[in-house]
């Protein structure tokens, strides 16, 4: 999914973002945008989901509450 956005302005290290034909505002850190952004820049942002990621951190919380578990046993 793409989401289109424009910047609307800066506060701090933040941009306030307008996501979507309903403009809908957001803080987004300012260090994870390019350089050279100004106000009124517009932006692409594509949203999509990382299965391998999800998987993974799935079986370390998985692998963690049976660690917990069996040291409760103890």
């Amino acid at each position: 999914m793409i989401v289109k956005a424009v910047i609307d302005r800066f506060e701090g290290d933040y941009v306030i973002i307008l996501l979507g034909e309903e403009e809908q505002a957001i803080n987004f850190p300012l260090k994870f945008l390019p350089c050279a952004v100004k106000e009124g820049d517009c932006l692409k942002i594509k949203i999509e989901m990382d299965q391998e990621e999800t998987m993974a951190r799935s079986k370390r919380i998985k692998a963690l509450m049976q660690e917990l578990f069996e040291e409760e046993k103890s």
